[in-house]
């Protein structure tokens, strides 16, 4: 059985899913995200490669009910866009907001809007993760959740704790290898080994 504080520790890791940017509530008005890149970071698609491996995730915790998809295609000449579907401010007062699936949607296209729907398109191809984040917070107006100062308590125990354990394996390293080196110094002393070898 794994150690009970390396198992707290790796628990506190899921901090990072809580607390980041992308912690944010989007407003019932927005009712799907999309987003469409490439698969590498050929010719400015790092930026949305990165959102989508940390921001979106983050936004997905705090709004489960909102589908996001993610288009990935191997042209690197494709656009990289996002698109944001709105409802009428009315329509999303008066209908409740959908139960989370648990199950994978099986189309990653953007479905064709409603008649009470607009959609903004913007383009993220050459942007970095956080402008991308700013311009969907600016056309979302969506609220941005502040971490407690118990998550900031967190965050910087889990920081003493990295740093430490890089100290520790550095010294590790170091005390193994002076071991090694003298148990090759003996060997070579018994005849056991050539110097050379």
């Amino acid at each position: 059985m794994v150690n009970i504080a390396q198992r707290m520790t790796r628990l506190k890791e899921l901090l990072r899913l809580r607390v980041g940017g992308g912690a944010a509530i989007l407003p019932p008005e927005v009712t799907r995200l999309h987003m469409d890149f490439v698969m590498t970071y050929d010719d400015g698609h790092k930026g949305p490669r990165h959102f989508w491996r940390n921001d979106l995730r983050r936004l997905k915790f705090y709004n489960p009910a909102v589908p996001m998809t993610v288009s990935r295609t191997e042209n690197p000449d494709d656009p990289a866009l996002m698109t944001i579907h709105f409802t009428s401010a009315s329509a999303a007062a008066s209908t409740p907001p959908p139960v989370p699936t648990t199950s994978p949607q099986t189309s990653t296209a953007p479905s064709s809007p409603t008649p009470t729907e607009r959609t903004e398109v913007f383009n993220i191809k050459s942007r970095k993760r956080f402008e991308i984040l700013e311009q969907l917070m600016a056309l979302t107006n969506a609220k941005k959740i502040e971490p407690t100062e118990e998550e900031l308590n967190e965050i910087r125990e889990l920081n003493a704790k990295r740093e430490q354990s890089a100290k520790d394996s550095a010294f590790s390293q170091k005390f193994n290898a002076k071991q090694k080196q003298e148990k090759r110094r003996m060997a070579i002393a018994r005849g056991e080994l050539t110097s050379t070898s």
